[in-house]
């Protein structure tokens, strides 16, 4: 009997579920990737693919990409899909990375500290999720941990295939002094049998670090200058962490860590700070001394370096007066935007400047460092 119009528009709307995705019903997905993965594409479709695109300029991306259905129905889906490293149908499975027997170290680490070591994976046509389960932990359980603390814990074909590889976090924190190992366990994705990582660390007591003496300032220019300092004698020092704080010229204050593995820092950008100044502290095992004294850098006896001019201001209801010792010029008074709002070619003292209500801040040829004010 001929398929009728009624019988075709009465067998879709069946397998249609409703208008968002996936559209279709259980039953006929099951059906659809049956026949999607029993009628492989053929050279035909192919074909036929490339001469539909000379005339229509458009393609069947279930052609170019068969994969593409066990994204959006099959057992891929809810993974993200890229072209570029789609797995290629009927590849075998191969784990790249990493290799049986390969080492994770974590090194030393303080007791009741931890440290966290990343794992490389990369494979190409991984068909299903990699389980990654941490054993072989029995004399230290627990030191070694997943994500989440998930064990096991999957990781998904498409991060593995996708050219970038993926990298698993795996943490060691110990509670017990000593040396401590413990293996992973990587199976699935449709490789065969299974692959063993072995992991590595090493708890040590808590150190006890004493204070560096931070020194004064060498080579000072106008734009850099070394911080030096001395460790106590005796210290075991991984490095030391340079505490740099800086006054700017705008009026505000910066904080920036430094690390340094000798007994000295050259620091540059010195000519941004109206004055700096430097701790230091020494750093084992991820325990830091106490900070050093404090030593302070300005500008004094640099050749080059001008000094700003006296000026203030006084604001007031719709304007500000200006107080200067001497004539400023080149006046720019500009919004919290940068904007410039005023400009003066010259300024004496007790000049009025009206302006709305609003924050702003004032520059001139003398005086570089910014005067901030409010008028209301």
């Amino acid at each position: 009997m001929a398929t009728t119009y009624q019988d075709l528009r009465w067998r879709y709307t069946y397998m249609v579920n409703q208008n968002l995705y996936p559209t279709l019903n259980t039953w006929s997905i099951n059906l659809l990737m049956k026949w999607h993965r029993e009628d492989p594409v053929s050279q035909k479709e192919i074909d036929r693919n490339e001469a539909v695109y000379k005339i229509q300029n458009n393609r069947n991306p279930f052609i170019d990409y068969p994969a593409l259905a066990d994204y959006l129905w099959g057992n891929r889906r809810g993974e993200a899909f890229d072209p570029g490293t789609a797995p290629t149908p009927g590849g075998t499975p191969n784990l790249i990375t990493p290799v049986q027997d390969m080492a994770l170290e974590f090194g030393e680490v303080a007791l009741g500290n931890s440290n966290t070591a990343q794992l490389f994976f990369n494979g190409e046509n991984l068909s299903a999720p990699l389980s990654v389960r941490i054993y072989r932990d029995t004399d230290n359980p627990g030191f070694f941990t997943l994500p989440g603390n998930t064990n096991p814990t999957s990781i998904a074909a498409s991060l593995v295939n996708g050219g970038d590889g993926y990298w698993l976090n795996v943490t060691y924190k110990p509670t017990a002094l000593g040396d401590h190992t413990a293996r992973i366990l990587i199976s699935g994705g449709g490789i065969t049998g299974s692959r063993g990582i072995e992991l590595r660390g090493s708890c040590l007591p808590v150190p006890e670090l004493g204070a560096c003496t931070a020194t004064a300032a060498t080579d000072i220019t106008a734009d850099s200058y070394t911080a030096n300092w001395t460790a106590p004698e005796g210290d075991v020092i991984d490095y030391f962490m340079v505490t740099r704080t800086k006054y700017l010229k705008n009026g505000s204050t910066e904080v920036q860590y430094l690390p340094a593995e000798e007994n000295s820092l050259e620091i540059v950008g010195f000519s941004d700070s109206e004055s700096e100044t430097y701790t230091v502290s020494s750093v084992r095992l991820g325990v830091q001394s106490p900070a050093s004294n404090v030593i302070t850098v300005n500008h004094a006896g640099i050749e080059g370096v001008v000094a700003d001019q006296p000026l203030s201001v006084y604001a007031y209801e719709g304007g500000i007066r200006i107080f200067c010792g001497t004539e400023h010029t080149g006046l720019n008074i500009m919004d919290t935007m940068g904007r410039t709002v005023r400009a003066m070619p010259v300024v004496e003292n007790g000049a009025i400047v009206d302006l709305p209500a609003g924050i702003y801040m004032l520059v001139t040829d003398q005086r570089h460092t910014p005067v901030k004010f409010i008028v209301k």
